[in-house]
């Protein structure tokens, strides 16, 4: 049985709807989205290719910027205006590392369960030995 929210949706609903907001996101000349929805792969949900031009060749083919989309209810993050905080786990963040970093997106819905917000966060290689050196990371497998 699955856990339903008190809006009826479970956190594999919400994820979805993360994810095909981010889809919706990428409808853009310069981007192809290959984004995988209930995706069960380790840590990372695709890849989003950017382009030099609109033509999407080979070989205007600039980056490939691998993607992780997490989906929340939480409304105290829904309220947020700003800097919002999310916990990965260790392991994530040492995958991440081995591709030379992710792009985390957080999709959070309102009441009504529609994804409204999409924060981000640019996680490099640097900014992920910063997040590895945290207390609440070390000592931990």
């Amino acid at each position: 049985m699955s856990n339903l929210n008190k809006n009826g949706f479970t956190s594999k609903d919400i994820e979805k709807q993360a994810v095909n907001k981010v889809r919706s996101l990428c409808i853009h000349k310069k981007l192809e989205e290959n984004i995988e929805s209930n995706d069960k792969t380790v840590s990372f949900d695709g890849t989003i290719e950017l382009y030099k031009r609109g033509e999407k060749t080979k070989k205007d083919l600039e980056n490939i910027i691998h993607i992780q989309v997490k989906g929340t209810n939480n409304q105290k993050i829904y309220n947020s205006k700003n800097k919002v905080s999310f916990y990965l786990e260790k392991c994530h963040l040492e995958n991440y590392k081995l591709e030379n970093g992710v792009l985390f997106l957080l999709g959070v819905s309102n009441k009504t369960g529609e994804i409204v917000k999409i924060f981000y966060a640019d996680l490099h290689v640097d900014k992920i030995n910063c997040l590895l050196e945290e207390e609440k990371y070390k000592n931990k497998k």
